[in-house]
């Protein structure tokens, strides 16, 4: 009886060990390199989820081979129509601009990436700002990770965020993120 309560133990050890390790993994985005693509700013930060910048047409059709079958462009004036004619690849857009970022429409992308059907990208101009915002409340929401921890990301984690946009930060700060899950997940 003895050992198989040691045994049991330890299983259990080992389990949480590897669950913890498998999350810390899922942390960090990994940058990606797409053969046929000229995207520097492309990262993927979970399993069949990933943030870019704007991807021209050469770069779609690259994104396409790859496997990505959706793009949310978050971009107020500029559609992805042109860039992405020649591919099969769903658009969303959800128009949004960096200095007026709101948890609507946070709520709104984390839907479209929720409800996804393969692979999808979301990307504004330089990938770093809108991007980052609606990646923050991705890791927040969806991977549980700290208000703390996703803006430090966001900000520090070598995507090009522009300071001016304190405003995202602090719409990430005040973010009820309780509501948010109850309208997302």
């Amino acid at each position: 009886m003895i050992v198989n309560n040691k045994r049991i133990w330890l299983s259990l050890f080992i389990g949480i060990v590897v669950s913890f390790s498998a999350f810390g993994q899922n942390m960090t985005a990994e940058k990606i390199a797409v053969p046929g693509s000229k995207l520097d700013n492309l990262y993927k930060i979970d399993s069949g989820v990933y943030r870019s910048e704007q991807p021209s047409d050469t770069d779609f059709k690259a994104l396409e081979k790859y496997g990505i079958r959706e793009v949310l462009n978050l971009r107020n004036r500029h559609s992805d129509d042109d860039e992405a004619a020649e591919t099969k690849i769903k658009l969303h857009r959800l128009k949004m601009k960096a200095h007026s970022v709101n948890e609507e429409q946070l709520i709104k992308a984390l839907r479209i990436i929720r409800n996804r059907k393969g692979p999808i990208v979301f990307h504004c101009h330089h990938g770093s700002d809108r991007t980052g915002a609606v990646c923050a409340m991705y890791r927040i929401v969806f991977q549980g990770v700290s208000k703390q921890k996703a803006i430090q990301e966001m900000t520090e984690g070598g995507f090009g965020f522009h300071r001016i946009y304190k405003n995202i930060i602090r719409t990430i700060e005040k973010a009820d993120i309780e509501r948010i899950k109850r309208e997302v997940l």
